[in-house]
């Protein structure tokens, strides 16, 4: 949805600290281990993320880069062109 129409969940969860709250814990839920999801510092590391997106009020914002990146049906034809190669080497 954020590819597609970050404006939409931008906009519902914006001045909502709940509803940041609930979108992105799913998205941190999904990513954890089960273990870790019990822990005191799991939660607290959520709270602290929906705090710095809900007072610095960017949540929509943040979801940008993936509607304006390159769409998933053309990221081959992207990757092959070579002026979008990469041209150093990452490791010796």
């Amino acid at each position: 949805m954020m590819r597609t129409r970050p404006h939409t969940v931008g906009w519902m969860v914006q001045d909502n600290p709940v509803g940041i709250m609930v979108w992105l814990g799913e998205k941190y839920n999904e990513a954890a281990d089960p273990a870790k999801q019990s822990l005191d510092e799991w939660k607290k590391r959520i709270l602290t993320t929906v705090s710095l997106y809900y007072f610095s009020k960017c949540i929509m914002t943040s979801s940008l880069p993936y509607f304006e990146n390159v769409r998933y049906q053309k990221f081959a034809e992207f990757a092959m062109l070579p002026k979008n190669r990469m041209t150093i080497h990452l490791a010796i």
